[in-house]
């Protein structure tokens, strides 16, 4: 069987996009693990009073939730 250079490629570049994603998701739900501790023992005053806190939360879970993978492919 002939081997295809360029779909090994893709397919590597593929499993790199997918760990990065995993990897950064990690990160932003961690960020906002913190952030909602921090709110509770500051009673409320990191994410109750602050707009933009609130905002950038709910956008860092929001991702981290869309690219945390169910499943990462393996290579056979």
């Amino acid at each position: 069987m002939k081997q295809f250079t360029t779909i090994e490629k893709l397919d590597t570049g593929i499993l790199y996009a997918v760990e990065l994603a995993s990897s950064v998701s990690v990160l932003l739900l961690a960020f906002g693990l913190i952030a909602s501790m921090a709110n509770v023992l500051t009673k409320g005053a990191i994410l109750t009073d602050n707009l933009i806190m609130q905002r950038i939360w709910a956008v860092t879970q929001c991702v981290g939730i869309d690219n945390t993978p169910t499943k990462v492919p393996q290579r056979s």
